[in-house]
């Protein structure tokens, strides 16, 4: 893997399926983007009209000599104005975050999809819809957390605007790519006015091996499970795959008085994690002591109630400076500035002084609803059912969970909890919710959108 930009090589049974998937002609002016080893351009040679951009000097002069009838150009595919050019696109597009980014390719990331944080893959998807000709095709295969993911929300909505899906392969689990996650999709993508009345043609399963996957593109994808689906909505926010029919009720977003908080993070769990060694005072203890809610500690008994928090050392704009935090609250100081070497070496955004915590969110929220029900979800887990679990006591909550909380009405909130841990609700999030890997997905806008049918509440 390119160290700057990943790089993950397609097999070149997929990069084959996926250029006679594209429709493209003989005479079709084709483009790969950030093109590696050159997979899809080496199942493009009987082709008289191919382009390819790749930002790494090494691949991109190895192409040239290796394609000399190729039109090869070396540099930034997000920097290149290629409007309206191609009838093609299809390849693999990296996929890395943009914090890990070169400040060039940031800023081109940044003004592509009107975000500055998400994946360079986003923009690669918005640029490349850019640069077909209308009725140009788009055949990408990436990975399909841009399904759901907060900072793709832009990229979704472009898609929605300025063409359709007729094919998307969902391949699950299954392992696509040496060393790379698996979540892998394929889609085939038209540039032009949004057919709403046409369907896409969804092909899904959940896990087979590469060699498996192989024989079902010789023999019409036997093994997967076949169907068609309309294409998706605004409204929808989130995309899925799934025959299922979608529920009629109410969006938790929508429930009067329900709030949806992700939690605090410390960015340092160890150096806060507290430890009664006997240097706080009571005072102290009250004050800068506080119980906190976190996946680790969720509840194992059947009825779902967390009773016991972890203790962490916990303030919140109480010190001015580190002057002040030493006059204000030595023992505390000297507990936290044991670690300062470790502390120094977070992330952290430059408002921020090296003894405070990450991202304080929702503190409102959680004292605001202390003594109440309240539940909570992991936004990651290995879980196959009972994600959901309950807390009532007086928690602070961690950055690994998301926490829904009703105003006044707690008996509406318990059906709610019901709901979402009943085996219908768990049959129904496994085939329209999010997924990584073999772990479940819940992120803020997903547990937004939940649907709560009908008649629960």
């Amino acid at each position: 893997m390119n160290k700057k930009i990943a790089f993950y090589p397609t097999p070149h049974s997929i990069s084959l399926y996926m250029h006679e998937l594209s429709g493209a002609k003989n005479n079709s002016k084709l483009l790969e983007a950030g093109f590696g080893d050159g997979a899809f351009l080496n199942v493009f040679r009987n082709n008289t009209n191919v382009h390819g951009i790749e930002y790494d000097t090494l691949f991109a002069t190895e192409a040239m000599k290796r394609f000399p009838d190729f039109n090869i150009e070396q540099g930034d595919y997000l920097s290149f104005d290629k409007s309206n050019s191609f009838d093609n696109i299809t390849g693999n597009p990296p996929y890395i975050t943009s914090d890990s980014l070169d400040v060039n390719i940031k800023e081109n990331i940044r003004r592509i999809t009107q975000s500055g944080e998400g994946n360079i893959y986003y923009a690669f998807i918005i640029h490349s819809i850019n640069n077909l000709v209308d009725g140009g095709v788009l055949t990408y295969i990436l990975p399909y957390d841009f399904f759901f993911n907060t900072f793709a929300k832009y990229t979704r909505e472009f898609m929605i605007d300025n063409g359709y899906f007729t094919d998307i392969i969902d391949f699950g689990e299954s392992k696509i790519f040496k060393g790379a996650a698996p979540e892998t999709i394929i889609f085939r993508y038209v540039k032009g006015v949004n057919a709403k009345n046409k369907q896409i043609n969804v092909k899904q399963t959940k896990s087979l091996s590469l060699l498996i996957i192989e024989d079902n593109i010789l023999n019409g994808f036997k093994d997967f499970d076949c169907y068609d689906q309309p294409q998706f909505l605004k409204e929808q926010n989130i995309w899925f795959l799934s025959k299922q029919k979608i529920v009629d009720g109410i969006k938790l977003k929508d429930i009067d008085g329900l709030k949806i908080s992700v939690g605090i993070v410390n960015g340092a769990e160890t150096q806060f994690l507290f430890t009664d060694d006997g240097t706080f005072t009571a005072e102290e203890k009250s004050k800068y002591v506080k119980s906190f809610i976190k996946n680790k500690n969720r509840p194992i008994d059947t009825n779902n109630m967390c009773l016991d928090g972890i203790e962490y050392v916990f303030y919140n704009g109480d010190f001015t400076s580190e002057d002040n935090f030493q006059e204000t609250a030595l023992n505390v100081y000297n507990y936290i500035a044991k670690n300062k070497t470790e502390m120094l070496k977070r992330k952290l955004p430059k408002s921020k002084k090296w003894y405070e915590y990450l991202a304080i969110r929702n503190l409102p929220v959680f004292e605001e609803n202390k003594n109440k029900l309240k539940i909570h979800v992991p936004s990651l887990t290995r879980l196959e059912s009972g994600w959901f679990f309950k807390s009532k006591n007086d928690f602070y909550v961690g950055g690994d969970l998301l926490t829904i909380t009703l105003l006044g009405d707690q008996e509406k909130l318990a059906a709610i909890f019901q709901y979402l841990n009943s085996s219908e609700f768990v049959a129904y999030y496994k085939a329209t919710g999010a997924k990584k890997g073999k772990r479940t997905v819940f992120t803020q806008s997903i547990v937004s959108n939940i649907i709560i049918p009908n008649g629960i509440i």
